[in-house]
This record gives structure tokens, sequence and C-alpha cells, in this order.
């Protein structure tokens, strides 16, 4: 049997207000920093116990806010962001949903930078039907500018273990993965010598080591061989893009990934690009 103070805790509940909030509390953002502007979208809707019997649409404002953010970590408006339209009207029809629109932009900044960028978004004023609130609870957002990546593409490449040449493949394939920087090479460019091995020695491995680019300093995601064998593919620090000389384009002639298979040994590979 249910006590009043329990009754009364649910009828509060069953009764209490609609909030005006923003679904997603906490968003990353990353950018390339090529002088462009993006538009990125926030969703906001209305929540609550009687949500589905309001009607009539409902006005919103919103307002940038950097309570408990540092000042050097506070995103500054009109160089990291823009809002061109802080007022939304959430509808009836299409059941109190709609995106906040913050413009990143990037003209001026030349990445890495030391901190990125943050802002919070808040919802100030709710005005529409009763038991309707503003949520006073903001949505942090952090802006990450990239530089410009463009590994994906079709290489040479010269592995070496352990300081030794062990392996040379032409015509091997670099893809690009979701995120920006974030790539995948078509194999390990390594070698098995373990005896019974289905590779011979030499075979290149049908698994690709996986990396990021950031402003031509790469780093090795920390994987596995999959399929059948679980060596740890690891980072052993100093990837990098090598810019073609005096290129201020930010073009390249190759690139090196230092990486580490668990029971093999430490790789050195040279990724030459095949045509421009």
């Amino acid at each position: 049997m249910a006590s009043c103070k329990e009754d009364t805790f649910v009828s509060d509940i069953e009764n209490g207000d609609n909030v005006a909030l923003f679904t997603e509390t906490d968003t990353s953002i990353s950018k390339v920093s090529d002088g462009q502007e993006y538009e990125i979208q926030v969703p906001i809707r209305v929540e609550g116990p009687s949500v589905n019997d309001l009607s009539g649409d409902i006005k919103v404002t919103v307002e940038p806010e950097f309570d408990g953010i540092e000042e050097e970590f506070q995103a500054e408006q009109g160089v990291n962001f823009k809002i061109e339209n802080n007022t939304l009207t959430l509808k009836e029809s299409e059941a109190y949903t709609d995106s906040l629109i913050v413009t990143m932009i990037t003209e001026g900044i030349t990445p890495p930078l030391d901190n990125s960028p943050m802002l919070k978004l808040k919802v100030v004023e709710a005005v529409g039907p009763d038991k309707l609130v503003a949520s006073g609870k903001p949505a942090e957002m952090t802006l990450n500018y990239a530089c410009p990546s463009d590994l994906a593409g079709t290489y040479n490449v010269i592995t070496s273990l352990d300081g030794s040449p062990t392996f040379e493949h032409e015509g091997e394939v670099v893809i690009e993965r979701s995120g920006v920087g974030a790539y995948e090479t078509g194999s390990t460019g390594g070698f098995w010598t373990t005896e019974g091995s289905p590779y011979r020695p030499g075979a290149v491995l049908e698994f690709g080591v996986r990396f990021n680019d950031v402003c031509g300093e790469l780093s090795i995601e920390t994987t596995n061989l999959g399929g059948i064998y679980g060596n740890e593919v690891s980072d052993n620090g100093g990837s990098e893009v090598e810019p073609r000389e005096g290129a201020q384009d930010g073009s390249f002639d190759h690139f090196t990934l230092k990486y580490n298979i668990d029971g093999l040994g430490d790789y050195e590979a040279v990724y030459t690009k095949i045509g421009d």
C-alpha cells in the first residue's frame, strides 16, 4: 500500500511543469579551420508530464553564457561563434521540437589551439501555455578546430621491422574514416614469421592501422589485428606528415607511421603518395 508521502510525490510529478530544454547537454564539434562558417544544429524540445495536452505554439529565447568556464577556455562571440537568431518557435504541429542554429567561425583561427573554446547555451525564457518553464540547466558546447587533412589516397609503402627494411608494397589504399583527420591504412604493412602462420614472410596483413592526423602530428589508435589474431597494435610515437619542401599549402610527399604489434616488434612504415 502506498504511503501518503509517496502519493504526494507522484502527484507532484504528474502535476509538474513542462520544461523547454536542450536535448544534448554536452556537445563536442570538430571542424577544419579553413576559413568557412559551419552551421551546427542544437536540438531543443519541450518535455514534461502533460506535454501531450499542450496546445498552441511556444516561443523560446536562448542566450550563451560562460558561468563555470575558465576565462582561457571561453569561446568569443563573433570570433569563434555567432547566433543569428536566438528566438525559436516550437510548433505544436511539430511536437514542440526544433533546433537552434549556432554558427562556428573558422576564419582567422590557426590550429592547433592550446584550449578548445567552450560556451554554454541556456533557455532563458519560454512563453506559451500554462505549466511551462525554461530549463535552468545549460547545454555545454566545445568547439574543436582541426587543420586541413588530406591523407586519403594510394601509396607505395616501405616497412621496417625493428630497424630492418622488411617489405615494399605498391598501391596500398589509405581510407578516410568518419571524423576529421581519422584514417585507416589498407594493411599493417608488416609480415609474420611465426612458425605455422598462414601468412608467408613478407605477406601483407589485411588489417588496417587506424590513426589520426592533428595538424601533421599523427597518433595511432590502439586496436588489434582482429579475426583469429589478437595482437595489439599500439602507438610508438613519432608518426608524422612530412610537408613537401617549401610548400605552404599543406602538400606533402610522404608520411610515416610508427607503431608496435604486440609479439612481433616495432614497425616504421613510410607511405609515399602515388600522384599529386
